[in-house]
Parts: structure tokens; sequence; C-alpha cells
């Protein structure tokens, strides 16, 4: 039941969930290191694969050597990840506590790109069968869109249901003329490499590597000479830059690029080896349905390895770099991609925070971690979302920063920005902002002493959720230090405290409110405890200390159902997660 106004003496301690700091939990997990010495490190994925096409997963550090554009780079790491091992997990999975800029788990993204142009219509069927098989062996955490090119666009978006894109490939019919003249070839070649090109960029600073599947019959290669019918000037010749340019694109995303040939042109095929080669590609037919080219995509990128080095002070020039990556165990064929683009020194630092909230790429040399909380604001149709942003290093100290909200569109509809003055040493930064119901990104943006730069991402939908006649705001986790103090992330601590708000209740009008904890969204609670109430001004607090010290490290999901007697209750969920310390 709501108390009296006067209980808010009772929680006096309590401050409202959003006007709170969130301690700064030391992350323990292995990590390659962001920086070293205040240089930003450069990370380099790459494949490692044995003669029978399996994954080399034991890598030693010592048995792979770099070279940038000829001079010879000591590795600071070598780390394998596994894509495939979290995979039956999948189902249990629950939604992050805070976006990061730092992946805790890897996941394969995989795009099906088919050129449609290509290949004439009835041809369809053996790649639609090949391509069953593939999506029957996706692990539950695999990502799979489809492209087709160059006039489809994007038929499916990055996501699980394999079955989406099997509805949508169903529909993919080959769009070859039964004739075509040089140029007519030429003329949709370049349209096709102007369409990867675009692909590629698009996912430039991708958080995972990307392997793209490119289904092509054929692709001329380049002609600097101009070709002439009946006194008309050819405007399709291919010139050697339209294939660089898509080298260079797929570098900067670090995209793998496999190119498989349904059906084999004689002579129409040398565009193919020249994209394999401007990319770092590997050319294969598609073969049969059991064993073909996406089963072995599959069997190939199941693992890799992440290596990270700093480059030499002159290689900090902005400009694409050869790559040349060697490993000493005998029987070992590497993947990587030819030329690496480094920033300038600075070139990140270069542009500050408040810059960065409108750019879409992930900067990684500042570990950083974010969360967002919608609660009401009094007298504001508009929901209000407090930031809460920290860098993952302890030590860490911030000399700038900056929070928005990119609305679906990709535009920023709200930011805050600090400076070094506004920022307190060892504490993260909150932010207040008012925005419409909906969906938005919330990026956080902050540079440190050590002239680092990063941003991290966390998705939200603005909304205070109804309860009859309450409303609810989001669940916000913390810790009682004096007063109310939000965390992020938990380890040793043996309680923490769950917090939220109520709107619209009147003294003495019997509200139920009960947290419970459980390791799936919908799973049997591990504990649960009633919440107690409090007056805050115009509004109730509602609060209950969790238990955690007996849980072991993970992901586990807090429920908090709320209502009031006699009406409908609604449930407001927050992950909390625990690490070992």
């Amino acid at each position: 039941m709501f108390p009296a106004a006067s209980a808010s003496r009772v929680c006096a301690t309590l401050l409202a969930a959003f006007a709170i700091v969130i301690g700064s939990g030391l992350v323990t997990q292995a990590q390659p290191p962001a920086s070293k010495g205040g240089v930003g490190l450069v990370t380099l994925d790459f494949l490692a694969l044995g003669r029978d096409g399996q994954p080399i997963a034991d890598l030693k550090p010592e048995e792979v050597s770099l070279k940038i554009g000829g001079r010879a780079r000591p590795l600071t790491s070598v780390n394998p990840i596994d894509v495939t091992a979290a995979g039956p997990a999948a189902a249990a999975s629950l939604p992050p506590p805070f976006g990061s800029n730092v992946a805790t788990q890897e996941s394969r993204a995989i795009v099906l790109v088919v050129d449609d142009d290509s290949f004439r219509v009835g041809t369809e069927r053996a790649l639609r069968e090949a391509a069953d098989t593939f999506l029957d062996n996706l692990a539950p955490t695999d990502r799979i869109a489809l492209v087709t090119m160059p006039y489809g666009g994007t038929r499916v978006s990055l996501t699980t249901e394999q079955e989406a894109v099997r509805k949508s490939l169903a529909g993919v019919i080959g769009q070859a003329p039964l004739r075509e003249t040089a140029e007519d070839t030429a003329c949709r070649s370049r349209r096709t490499l102007e369409s990867l090109r675009g692909l590629f960029d698009g996912f430039a600073g991708s958080p995972v590597p990307v392997t793209v599947a490119f289904v092509s019959a054929s692709m001329s290669g380049p002609n600097e000479q101009v070709i002439r019918q009946e006194q008309r000037v050819a405007t399709c010749a291919l010139l050697p830059d339209n294939f660089n340019q898509v080298g260079a694109a797929a570098a900067a995303a670090g995209a793998r690029l496999y190119i498989i040939e349904p059906v084999g042109i004689a002579n129409q095929v040398v565009g193919l080896e020249h994209l394999a080669g401007v990319t770092g590609g590997v050319r294969m037919h598609l073969g049969g349905t059991d064993e073909n080219a996406f089963t072995r995509i599959l069997r190939e990128t199941a693992s890799f390895y992440r290596a990270t080095f700093e480059p030499e002070p002159s290689q900090r020039n902005g400009n694409a770099h050869r790559v040349e990556l060697r490993v000493s165990r005998p029987d070992v064929t590497v993947r990587v991609r030819p030329t690496l683009r480094i920033d300038r020194a600075g070139g990140t630092a270069a542009a500050t925070p408040k810059d960065l909230l409108r750019q879409s790429a992930v900067v990684r040399d500042l570990p950083l971690r974010v969360a967002g909380f919608p609660s009401r604001e009094s007298g504001q149709k508009n929901v209000k979302i407090v930031a809460l942003g920290e860098p993952l290093e302890a030590s860490a100290v911030l000399t700038s920063a900056a929070a928005g909200l990119v609305d679906a569109n990709g535009k920023l509809v709200a930011q805050a920005v600090f400076e070094a003055a506004d920022l307190k040493p060892g504490q993260p930064v909150m932010a207040a902002m008012l925005a419409a119901p909906g969906a938005y990104r919330l990026r956080f943006a902050a540079t440190d002493s050590a002239g680092r730069t990063g941003t991290a991402d966390y998705d939200l939908e603005a909304e205070v959720r109804q309860a009859g006649s309450l409303q609810l705001s989001g669940l916000v986790l913390g810790l009682s230090r004096g007063g109310f103090v939000a965390r992020l992330q938990f380890g040793k601590e043996p309680v923490a405290i769950a917090y939220l708000e109520l709107y619209g209740g009147k003294p003495g009008q019997p509200v139920s409110a009960v947290f419970e904890v459980a390791r799936t969204l919908n799973g049997p609670p591990i504990v649960s405890m009633p919440g107690t109430m409090a007056a805050v001004g115009d509004r109730y607090s509602v609060t209950a200390p969790i238990p955690i010290g007996n849980l072991s490290p993970g992901d586990y999901i807090v429920r908090a159902i709320v209502g009031a007697v006699g009406e409908p209750a609604t449930r407001v969920e927050r992950t909390l997660r625990k690490v070992i310390e």
C-alpha cells in the first residue's frame, strides 16, 4: 500500500533513481588491451585453417608474425575467438545489462549477396538447395542477411530468423538476358562493383567481423580501353580503380569475402578473379547440397583469431598498408585482409565526443559501457531518459564526454555535452534528456587523459509502462552506499538494490510490488522479495534488497511485478551481470 507523504522521511537517504551515481565496477575478464602506454593499439582479425579446412584452435603467439607495409611489428596479443561455443544457450539469452564497445561474446554476421543479373532464369534451383543446407546448419546466434544486386537491395536485414531468409530467397530469380554484349557485361559489372562497395561501406566499424558470401556467375575484368560502338562512346569502361575501391571498402569494414560461382561461363570470370585479388577473397564453386560452398564457409568461420599490435608512428598516416601475416606451423592456411588502413596519430581523438554522436562507426580505443533508463518528468509529455556512462578501466580519467539519443531515422534528437570541469575523477557521467516515446539508440562518447577516444551504444525504448492507473519507470540496479548508488555490473557485493518509480498513485492506495531474480526471462524465480514504497516528491520509490552473494558469475534477470490491487499488474525487467573480481 502507498505510504502517507510523511513516510518519505523513512527513506530520506534513498535519492531518486534518476539523480544517482554509478559505482566504478572493475571488469576482470580477459580482454585484449585497448592501449599501451596511452598509445592506441590496432586490431587485426585472421583465419587459420588446417589441411582439412578446419580452423586451428591452438595457435601460440610465438607462431604468428606480422609485417605492416613491409615492416615487422611485434604482436601485443593473439586471442582465439570461438563464435559457435555459445550457440546452444541462445534460447536462454537475456537483454544486455548495458552497451559496450568491447565485445563480451562474439557471433557471426553473414551476408548472402546474390548478383541476380549475372545468371539466367532457371538456374536458381541449385543455389536454393545449397542455401537450404547452409541455413539448416547455422548456429542459433548466427545472424544472416540477404541482399540482391545491383538493383534489389536488402531483402532481409541481419537476423537470427533463418526462415525469413529462406522465404525471401525463394523469390530470387535470375535476371541475365539470353545475349549480352561486351559493353552490357561491363556496365552490369560496374554497377555490381558499386553496389558491393556501398555494402562494405555500410559495415565500416562493425563490432564483429562480417562474412560476405557473394554469389555471381560472371563479371568483366578491368579494361581501360573505352568501348566504341557506332561512333558512340560507351560509359561503362571498367578501370582497375573500380575494383580497388571495393578492396579498400572491404578492408575498412574488416569483411571476409567468399565468391561463389553457381554457373561457370567461359571468359567471363576474370572480373571475379580480380575481385578476389583486391579483397583477399576466396573463389569457390557452389557444389552440391550436402557439401558445398556454404557449408565450407560455416566450417572455416567457426572461429578466428584477433591480434593486436602497435604500429610505427610513421604508419599512423590514414593510409592503407600492406598486411603480411605468417604462421610458422606447417600446413596452416592463413586468411587475412591484404591491406589495413591505420588512422592518423590522434585521428579518432581529433573528433570531439559531440562530433562522434552523429557518426555510426564504433570507436574502441577507449573501452566504455553505457545504459539508459526511462522515467517521467513532471509537467512534460516527453519521456526523460537518464544516460549513465563510464570507462571499463577504473583508472581511466575522462576529460570530455557526450551523450545523445538517435532515433530510428538516424537523427540526433537530444544531446548533453560535458567538458573537463564537469567531470569528476573516478565517477561516471550522468545525463538526462527528453524525447518523444519511441525506440532510440543511446550513444555515449568520451575521451580520457591518455588521449584515447571511445563510443558505446545502447538500444532502448523510451516509454513509461502503464499498470492500470499507475505508471512505472525503468528498473535500476545498484548498491546502498549512504544512499542509492546505481551500478551497471556487480562483483563480490552480498546485496544489490533494485529501484523503480511509480507515478499516479494516491496515499493509502493498496499496491502490490514483488521483485524476482531468475536465470531466464520467464523462468522460475531463484529468489523473491517484497518491495518497499516511499513517497519522493510527486512520485513513489519502490525498492527491494536482492541477495547476490551466493550467485555464480553470469547474467540474471531481475523482474519487478507491480500493480494496484484490483488492477492489472505490469512487469519491468533489468539484467543483472555478476563478474569475478
